[in-house]
């Protein structure tokens, strides 16, 4: 499979998007297999005309032959295509989708993916026919944004400082166990910064900080197994001790770090 980014040109959408990606494969190709880690983003896949299944560790399985939007994925998936595949995604930052739709994050992150048909909104139903009809990705996509402002400039949600900056902070510490810095640094009770976490992101600082982390360490093993040391890789994102770095492992991929290495690989490694 291909995959490719594109950062959105205009500023204002800058603020909620992170960038677009495609996935595409020929139908020569066959079935082909991807490995979705824990993510901290919501996503918006726009369908061509392809078919996959994603399936959890636990079996969740996922049929998928449209259009749908994922929540933060709090376990890795397996996704299967069934044939050619041809996405068009839009990634949100934690807080960018709640200003494209109206369904409560915390609903989105229960359901893990909702296909885009079931949404009331008639934007979202419509949206995938629209882009299909322009030829070329730098194209479509420049549709898609001129849509999505559309969208956004008739809608009236406000932003919440609170919540960006705390999310700053958070990305730009090596990993945190103890929320208290921020709580200092922001002179805020813990109660609040939940409601802000919940509102516009649907999970709790604290474990939104937990993902954040273990996302990390995802993003260092995928540079390769050879010389890792898990006490190290414990210490210095911030775990107590290498048996704590087990437990939460074992919490968000239900296995080990070295049975995640049996099963996955890593790209650096093949």
């Amino acid at each position: 499979m291909q995959s490719s980014i594109y950062i959105p040109e205009n500023p204002r959408l800058q603020q909620y998007i992170e960038y677009f990606w495609t996935l595409t494969s020929d139908k020569g190709e066959g079935c082909r297999c991807e490995i979705l880690p824990p993510e901290t983003r919501f996503e918006v896949l726009l369908s061509f005309d392809s078919a996959t299944v994603w399936t959890t560790r636990e079996e969740h399985k996922f049929d998928i032959k449209s259009s749908f939007l994922c929540g933060m994925r709090k376990e890795p998936y397996i996704m299967k295509s069934r044939g050619p595949v041809d996405y068009l995604a839009i990634r949100f930052y934690p807080q960018g989708l709640y200003h494209f739709m109206d369904i409560p994050p915390a609903e989105i992150n229960d359901a893990r993916i909702i296909d885009l048909d079931a949404l009331q909104c008639r934007f979202w139903k419509e949206l995938t026919e629209k882009i299909a009809l322009i030829p070329g990705t730098p194209a479509r996509i420049k549709a898609l944004e001129a849509e999505l402002l559309l969208l956004l400039e008739n809608r009236s949600s406000s932003r919440s400082w609170l919540l960006e900056s705390t999310l700053s902070f958070m990305h730009n510490s090596p990993g945190m166990e103890n929320l208290q810095p921020v709580y200092d640094k922001f002179r805020i009770y813990p109660k609040l910064l939940e409601r802000e976490f919940h509102k516009y992101i649907g999970v709790t600082p604290k474990f939104y900080s937990r993902l954040l982390r273990f996302n990390r360490v995802l993003n260092h093993l995928n540079r390769g197994y050879s010389d890792v040391m898990w006490a190290d890789l414990a210490c210095r994102y911030g775990y107590f001790d290498q048996s704590h770095f087990i437990k939460e492992f074992t919490d968000f991929t239900m296995t080990t770090p070295e049975q995640f290495k049996a099963i996955y690989g890593c790209p650096a490694d093949k």
